[in-house]
């Protein structure tokens, strides 16, 4: 069965376009990965405190590219022209500016504005990015304002000494830590463009199952099985398809592993024996309810869109539990770092077994 699967072309080309595709991300990740690009300008050169702001934004790992302007003139240009999305222009007295308006001053005016051609939620989250880049100067800015107008009682108080606590005090390293349901720290270093590879490819993997079924559906025509009791015999109908996903789950298997997001060869052997017996009892369920190659056909784009939008690949999907719970990729992805849907995964194994067996046992009776 698998000698007949691998002369197939069309399972080849699948097969094939797996390692690509993880070459590819590979590849892409080495390249300017920005999902948005901001012009920065700075209208005091030697402004040290905007200085500071912009090393700082441009020497971390982020999706914005940022790139620079010899003018507000120009960073506006390049914003309309389409070769950006926002411009962050950095006014001259900017510490002076920034001062007077954490002192509550309305008449200090702007010491940043930002320009954009359009308003939509991802340029709203940069600005997250921007002030979590000014914070600082923000904070002791209105730390120092405080301290001087409503604590000293009138009693004068130095810069040096009040740097010099403010310092003291600053609270080092991060306030949050990601980690997962089963305690493993999050991978942050990992490239947002890796992110979707694992769902793409298990995705892949349903398309190599359902396309085993069309396969089999050409054979059962064919009359390929005719000595066979595959009205009978479950293990027939898993045992064709398992030689394709087995190819399939071992190519998948290799690409994963040049990825960051791999978690180890045993656990992930591991969960993709248990996601491919997932997916042999859906496609095989699939292909005796669609009941004909064609209608199997209309249905695979169908099923294939639903599973992209609804499992978690490029983000956290709507909460559609009934609907989610019904397909083997949502098990695969979340149970990464969650043994309860390890444990889920083992009772839909269970469960899709019986009812592919209810539906062998009801069509060789009505045949």
């Amino acid at each position: 069965m698998n000698k007949a699967a691998l002369k197939r072309s069309s399972f080849l080309i699948i097969l094939a376009s797996i390692p690509f595709l993880a070459l590819g991300v590979n590849l892409m990740t080495e390249q300017d990965s920005g999902v948005l690009k901001i012009v920065l300008f700075q209208e005091n050169s030697r402004d040290e405190a905007v200085t500071e702001i912009l090393d700082k934004l441009m020497n971390e790992d982020s999706i914005i590219s940022y790139l620079d302007a010899s003018s507000q003139k120009e960073a506006e240009e390049i914003v309309q022209a389409g070769q950006a999305d926002a411009a962050w222009i950095f006014h001259e007295n900017f510490q002076e500016k920034l001062e007077a308006c954490m002192a509550g001053d309305e008449e200090a005016g702007a010491f940043i504005t930002i320009i954009e051609k359009e308003d939509n939620p991802i340029l709203n989250l940069s600005t997250i990015k921007l002030f979590d880049a000014v914070y600082e100067a923000c904070s002791y800015a209105m730390y120092s304002h405080f301290v001087t107008d409503k604590l000293a009682g009138g009693v004068e108080i130095s810069e040096a000494e009040l740097e010099q606590y403010y310092r003291d005090h600053i609270v080092e390293g991060n306030l949050f830590q990601l980690k997962y349901l089963d305690g493993e720290a999050v991978e942050t270093e990992m490239s947002y463009l890796e992110y979707p590879v694992r769902g793409i490819l298990s995705l892949v993997i349903v398309l190599c199952g359902l396309a085993s079924c069309i396969f089999f559906m050409q054979d059962e025509g064919k009359g390929v099985f005719t000595w066979l009791p595959i009205q009978r015999s479950l293990l027939i109908n898993w045992g064709y398809h398992m030689p394709v996903l087995l190819d399939t789950g071992l190519v998948v298997l290799v690409a994963l592993s040049l990825t960051t997001g791999f978690s180890g060869w045993w656990w992930e052997i591991f969960l993709m024996l248990l996601y491919l017996l997932m997916v042999v009892g859906f496609c095989d369920v699939v292909r005796r309810l669609s009941g004909s190659v064609v209608r199997l056909g209309a249905m695979i784009p169908v099923l294939m869109l639903i599973m992209l939008v609804v499992c978690p690949i490029f983000m956290k999907p709507p909460i559609i539990k009934p609907l989610q719970l019904l397909l083997p990729p949502f098990y695969y992805l979340c149970a990464l770092h969650s043994n309860t849907y390890v444990l889920g995964m083992i009772v839909y194994i269970v469960l899709v077994l019986a009812i592919d067996y209810l539906l062998l046992r009801y069509k060789a009776k009505r045949k």
